[in-house]
């Protein structure tokens, strides 16, 4: 009996892990075409499609609702900032900050150039399209201006791996003729470069951190790149499929690709070799999103909605492993190479962590430092310690231990209310930006031909409980302070 009864356990098992590893039409309530998708969470997301279509889900996609119709014309991108504030667009740019319930007109972009392909924001102030080149708001969408417009002209996508390094990417196929291009920017996107690569048609491309990155192109070939761009290497010159229309890499090995005879392809070793993780009717597919908990949604023609939990961890020991993929003096990049984990806790040594998968990190201070990789799999873990050593720092300085600039930040720790206060400074711009402790940049003031004593009340009554970074940038200095809320 006892033999039995685990005979049943173990086959109850795997059959959720069957169901749960499977991709499962989700109803979308339309047959037009969904060009995009989006998430904030997992259980919040957005989808925008032709005939100005607007679905919404608030329960992780069991039910899809029609929020708002735009006039009926097609949208080809849609980005959620927050809960409330979401963009889409077609040549014009749309802002609703009433969860998708209404939508206004925005920033004045409809009346000239061509459709706006992609959106992305670093915070609800600051943001960036994609537009007959690139172009950034810091007024919350309010007004934009360019800031690069290449030569070629034909990107069409972009993606920020932080706050300060992002790429553009696409590229243009006609009369038998097919040209790609890549460019980057090091600066938070107000300069950009062209990486001057020699490739067809990007059509859709990932990064997993800010060095290393997939793109497929025309050819339906497979490029990587290790070095931030610098150099590429053909991984597969002939990937199964038609025309790939998107992609993500959830770390160095494991990837996704949809395309437009309607499959979805994997890899588990870096795409070597891809194999049909979903085969499709031939129904195309336009776009994929995987949130941070590794729930995986995909979107196409016919109203079709896709999901599926890509890490379940029913049964699974996880092992956890990463490489210290680069030292750029005390930034480190650090590449994730765990298997079977879902989600993952990064100690770096210092007072720092991290839950991203191929997380970057910025010390303070020269010294030794143990990093600790944790990996998780439902509620089994495994655990990874490596030392590194770092040598140099610039650019970034403690002001607890060294105030040239006489900052000041107070009360710290505190809790509603914070004061950051400096001195008796001249410059022609002042940048205050706060991080939380996963990196992510939170909050920005910009001040112009700035003199006198910089003060700047700050309300943090809707910051979590935690550990902060406060940034100045003023002229050619750097400088941070950690503070807490409590």
């Amino acid at each position: 009996m006892k033999n039995i009864f685990i005979l049943i356990f173990l086959w109850f098992l795997f059959k959720i892990e069957y169901v749960y590893a499977q991709w499962v039409t989700q109803n979308s309530n339309t047959t037009n075409i969904l060009s995009d998708v989006h998430f904030i969470n997992d259980s919040i997301g957005y989808i925008g499609g032709s005939g100005g279509t607007v679905l919404k889900t608030s329960d992780g996609g069991n039910n899809w609702v029609d929020v708002f119709s735009l006039n009926g014309f097609g949208l080809s991108t849609i980005y959620a900032v927050d809960k409330d504030t979401v963009y889409t667009s077609r040549i014009s740019l749309y802002k609703s900050t009433d969860a998708g319930m209404t939508w206004t007109d925005f920033g004045g972009l409809g009346s000239w150039g061509s459709t706006i392909h992609d959106i992305y924001f670093l915070n609800a102030q600051i943001g960036f399209i994609i537009k007959s080149g690139i172009h950034k708001t810091t007024d919350y969408g309010n007004s934009w201006q360019i800031v690069y417009n290449p030569v070629a002209g034909f990107i069409d996508m972009f993606q920020f791996t932080s706050a300060s390094i992002a790429y553009a990417a696409g590229g243009i196929s006609f009369d038998g003729s097919s040209i790609g291009e890549i460019h980057k920017t090091t600066n938070g996107g107000d300069t950009w470069q062209d990486l001057n690569i020699s490739t067809s048609e990007i059509t859709a491309f990932n990064f997993i951190n800010d060095t290393i990155g997939y793109f497929f192109n025309f050819q339906r070939q497979l490029h990587n790149t290790i070095n931030g761009g610098t150099s590429w290497t053909i991984v597969n010159d002939s990937v199964p499929g038609d025309y790939v229309t998107d992609c993500i890499f959830l770390n160095s090995q494991i990837g996704y690709i949809v395309e437009a005879e309607g499959n979805i392809y994997k890899t588990t070793d870096g795409g070597v070799n891809w194999y049909v993780d979903y085969a499709g009717s031939n129904v195309p597919l336009s776009s994929i999103y995987v949130t941070s908990n590794k729930i995986g949604y995909v979107v196409g023609n016919n109203g079709i909605i896709l999901k599926n939990y890509l890490c379940f961890g029913i049964g699974t020991q996880p092992t956890a492993n990463f490489l210290i993929d680069s030292i750029d003096i005390n930034k480190v990049y650090f590449n994730n190479m765990s298997d079977s984990a879902c989600s993952y806790k990064w100690y770096f040594g210092d007072i720092d962590s991290s839950f991203l998968d191929n997380p970057s990190h910025t010390y303070l201070d020269t010294g030794t430092y143990n990093v600790t990789l944790i990996a998780y799999a439902g509620n089994k873990s495994d655990t990874m310690e490596k030392q590194l050593q770092i040598s140099e720092v610039v650019g970034t300085r403690d002001l607890s231990n060294e105030n040239k600039l006489n900052m000041q930040f107070y009360p710290n720790p505190g809790k509603n209310i914070l004061t950051l206060k400096i001195k008796s400074i001249n410059t022609n711009e002042i940048v205050i930006k706060i991080f939380n402790i996963q990196g992510k940049e939170i909050f920005t003031d910009i001040a112009n031909k700035y003199s006198g004593d910089y003060i700047k009340e700050l309300d943090t009554s809707k910051f979590s409980k935690g550990i902060y970074t406060v940034q100045a940038i003023i002229g050619n200095e750097k400088v941070a302070m950690k503070f807490i809320i409590n």
